[in-house]
């Protein structure tokens, strides 16, 4: 709770007896944007509350997603298509891939943009468990429903959304998480001698991983 947060920031606050408050060493890993600013708040609030003071340098506050497109950028990772990016290259590919496809009609300007996003969906769910292109392929020819336009065209989109984003030195979140994951080096975090993460409820299997990798 809001108690235990407060009680943990007044202890770190605690082990410096006076003067320079240096508290860049310490790094807090939260959820969103609106708990950074609020871990922001409260540093000042316990500084003037417990030192009379205003004069510190705070610990680190980052969003998991900004922390983690940061430590790629140290890993030599590819980089992060944007959200906007993904949904443009992915209404492309779906467009390509139904057009003269009769099971999809003759209209894929006015079909596409509907299904690509359902696509993009499902993409991003079977990335971020680690499925391929090729397990994905691989189970479907095992299953009854291999001939079902919908699949085939999952599967030839995201084979094709794959190898776009590798030609172009592209990843999407799940493929950093998982590039992160398998090159993790614990010297990235050197800098810093306590770590904290909070409110982190509803993370991936990838996320859960490296997290995992972090707090090691």
């Amino acid at each position: 709770g809001w108690s235990e947060k407060i009680r943990i920031v007044e202890e770190l606050f605690s082990k410096k007896a006076g003067p320079p408050f240096l508290y860049n060493d310490v790094l807090f890993i939260v959820p969103s944007s609106r708990l950074r600013r609020t871990y922001g708040r409260l540093f000042l609030d316990i500084m003037e509350r417990t030192r009379r003071s205003h004069a510190l340098v705070p610990p680190e506050v980052q969003t998991l997603h900004l922390f983690l497109q940061r430590l790629s950028a140290k890993a030599g990772g590819p980089a992060l298509i944007d959200e906007n990016g993904r949904l443009v290259l992915l209404e492309g590919i779906v467009k390509s891939c139904i057009t003269g496809k009769a099971a999809f009609g003759n209209a894929p300007d006015i079909l596409a943009p509907s299904l690509s996003a359902a696509i993009a969906d499902m993409i991003e769910e079977l990335s971020a468990s680690g499925i391929s292109p090729e397990r994905l392929a691989g189970a479907a020819a095992l299953s009854d429903v291999s001939d079902k336009p919908q699949v085939k065209l999952l599967i030839e989109a995201y084979s094709a959304y794959e190898r776009i984003l590798a030609a172009r030195g592209l990843a999407d979140p799940a493929g950093m998480l998982s590039h992160l994951a398998d090159r993790f080096d614990p010297s990235w975090l050197s800098s810093y001698s306590t770590i904290i993460i909070d409110g982190l409820h509803d993370a991936s299997e990838l996320q859960v991983r490296l997290l995992r990798k972090i707090a090691g």
